[in-house]
């Protein structure tokens, strides 16, 4: 029993970090879905308004069919489209440069059509390098989590061939010295990984 108490120490410790992202995920919170504005419904404006409809139906319209409530609103009155795209978004960066450039167009009178057009492949590419960095990191995190478990996968080689690594981990003066080193060491490890992936991932 004392050994089981042992090993189960060992991994919620040592892989404490891992343990807590998995619950995170299994844990359901409810929450508010914010939608934002996305390629298609751009591509979408972009192609009726080249079919020479007005850009402010044409964006009242697709406000609407998205459940873009206040931007609806907004843009079949004429006020701040930023503002209403805030509110629809939760302040979504994308989104709000999108209301951004509409107005800029609007106020210059600039052509929507070729601005929305070339601000939606800058879109596409930005999402296109997002999920390039967003595979190298999965490797990189999978790399983290077995080196994470090599100790313990070691550990029942040797229980498996006959060692009892167990009991001189948890009886000899060296074998604890060993494990509390071991310990400190892993979780530093894990800490620093994931330390340097989130502020990766923070630029994603």
């Amino acid at each position: 029993m004392q050994y089981l108490l042992l090993i189960l120490v060992i991994v919620i410790l040592s892989n404490w970090q891992i343990l807590k992202q998995f619950l995170k995920k299994r844990i359901k919170i409810k929450q508010k879905i914010y939608k934002k504005i996305d390629e298609e419904i751009i591509q979408n404006i972009v192609a009726s308004i080249t079919n020479g409809l007005n850009p402010r139906n044409v964006l009242s319209t697709i406000s609407r069919t998205n459940n873009f409530e206040h931007l609806s609103k907004v843009s079949t009155t004429g006020d701040d489209l930023v503002e209403g795209i805030k509110i629809d978004t939760d302040n979504d960066l994308t989104s709000v440069s999108f209301a951004q450039v509409w107005q800029v167009c609007e106020k210059n009178g600039a052509s929507l059509s070729p601005v929305l057009s070339s601000f939606n492949q800058q879109i596409r590419t930005e999402n296109e390098l997002r999920q390039e960095l967003s595979s190298s990191l999965s490797g990189v995190k999978l790399s983290a989590y077995v080196l994470a478990f090599l100790p313990l996968i070691g550990i029942f080689l040797a229980f498996i061939l006959g060692v009892n690594s167990i009991y001189w981990l948890a009886n000899s003066t060296f074998g604890k010295t060993s494990l509390v080193l071991a310990l400190i060491l892993e979780i530093i490890g894990i800490t620093w990984v994931r330390r340097l992936v989130k502020k990766v991932e923070s630029f994603l």
